[in-house]
């Protein structure tokens, strides 16, 4: 079995952040879901370009990896509809609202 992690934002009450998350993606077929997110980038590759303003997508002209916080609201829109169109994975994610943290929290380093 294949898990894919990712995280977005900071967990920390003091920084601009409004919310950390990590979403876990459990695919049925973790070759489908490769060949699902090659065919994404392969038909958007010169939008992804494009929109690529801070160099995160891609290195030195090379594809690296999907940022979305590159990603204009179409390019949002379109990823999820892409990947919305068949359901070959699960979807997990956990929302923190850094608000909520205490600073004893978020001074803790171990």
């Amino acid at each position: 079995m294949n898990i894919y992690i990712d995280e977005s934002g900071t967990i920390n009450n003091q920084l601009k952040n409004e919310y950390f998350i990590i979403t876990l993606i459990i695919p049925d077929n973790s070759n489908a879901l490769k060949r699902s997110y090659k065919r994404f980038v392969a038909s958007n590759l010169e939008e992804l370009k494009r929109i690529d303003n801070r160099q995160k997508m891609f290195l030195n002209g090379t594809f690296h990896e999907l940022k979305g916080s590159a990603f204009d609201r179409p390019m949002k829109q379109k990823f999820i509809n892409f990947f919305a169109r068949k359901s070959n994975f699960s979807l997990f994610y956990l929302k923190v609202d850094n608000s909520r943290l205490k600073d004893t929290f978020c001074s803790n380093t171990s």
